[in-house]
């Protein structure tokens, strides 16, 4: 067996994996995209089960997709064994002190506040781990090339085969300027930073967050006044704080910086809102497993400690910050998890 195979694999076929996900989410698109499979291959799977079988799984004439009875019986048979796969083999594991090697990738806004907690919170069931931190596009570059396993990205790869993805969360990104510029307290437009008198400063193309940003004031034909471009948010942050233009940016980013907010106002970007999601991508062949483990760690992390830091410096965020709920993978606003945890995370202030 090769290192890299999961042992559940072998034991639960992506067929069984799929009936799950569509009973779960009740959507071919999402079901697909959670193996990280194309709709037509999902389809192909079933229908040649089918064909074995000699009766349908899947009631295809329903919206929104349901396991016909017969697919549910089979899935109610095998829910019990697929339950117990991750505590037999997590024994195992124990028992006979089975480590797993991780090569992880990690975006730099994480690299602060997520990335060694989450290392600390999966160690046990690590035998070594490499940590490459940088862009989105440096970590797909490196993930191509066979020297990540595993990686957090801004971009959910939709043109990469053989993958996993799972989401985790999507911010809106925040406008940063000089505390001495005079704007309205809220709702500044485009119109009035064009004419502000200082320049936007902005993140260079090499990096996804200037090729995003570039990209979308192109698209939505908003002229401003660009004069610097940079390679990292602390060098951009260093230029507002000296007064020297205002910019977009990402509150996790913002989040690991605030040294620099002595001299520097946060405010909700201008509409439209550009917003990023967050995705941890693997590879198929990557223990299931372990990628189960590194998304529920993050999942909990952006949720207690990323989230929380992001409404202390941009309360307003708080429905407009998406992060997912582990136990149904579903996205929701963090103004609910608040309501959930009122009197744990009531004690965040913003930053003024």
């Amino acid at each position: 067996m090769s290192p890299t195979q999961s042992p559940r694999s072998y034991l639960i076929t992506d067929t069984i994996d799929l009936l799950i996900q569509l009973e779960r989410t009740h959507s071919f698109t999402e079901a697909s995209m959670s193996l990280g499979i194309s709709q037509s291959m999902a389809s192909r799977k079933l229908s040649a089960f089918e064909d074995s079988l000699g009766c349908t799984v899947i009631d295809r004439s329903s919206r929104p997709v349901r396991l016909t009875p017969e697919g549910r019986r089979i899935l109610k048979s095998l829910a019990p064994l697929v339950d117990t796969i991750p505590e037999l083999l997590d024994s195992l594991r124990a028992e006979n002190l089975i480590r797993r090697e991780l090569r992880l990738g990690i975006l730099d806004s994480f690299t602060r506040d997520i990335c060694a907690k989450l290392i600390k919170t999966i160690d046990q069931q690590l035998k070594h781990c490499s940590v490459l931190s940088g862009t989105s596009d440096h970590l797909q570059s490196r993930f191509r090339s066979d020297e990540l396993d595993i990686f957090v990205s801004s971009d959910p790869c939709f043109n990469f085969d053989n993958v996993r993805r799972k989401f985790l969360y999507s911010e809106p990104s925040l406008l940063v300027y000089p505390a001495s510029m005079e704007f309205p307290e809220k709702n500044i437009e485009w119109s009035t930073l064009q004419f502000c008198g200082i320049p936007f400063i902005g993140l260079s193309n090499g990096s996804g967050g200037g090729k995003l940003f570039d990209n979308f004031i192109l698209s939505h034909n908003i002229p401003i006044c660009q004069k610097y471009k940079v390679d990292g948010v602390c060098v951009l942050l260093e230029l507002v704080n000296e007064g020297m233009g205002w910019s977009i940016v990402r509150p996790a980013g913002l989040v690991q910086h605030k040294k620099f907010l002595n001299n520097i106002k946060v405010a909700p970007m201008p509409k439209p809102l550009l917003s990023r999601e967050v995705y941890l991508i693997s590879k198929k062949s990557f223990s299931y497993e372990l990628y189960q483990s590194v998304y529920f760690s993050l999942a909990q992390l952006i949720r207690d400690i990323l989230a929380p830091k992001t409404i202390a410096l941009a309360p307003w965020l708080k429905d407009d910050l998406l992060i997912v709920d582990p136990a149904t993978e579903k996205k929701k606003p963090f103004s609910e998890f608040i309501a959930d945890q009122k009197d744990e995370i009531g004690c965040y202030k913003a930053i003024s």
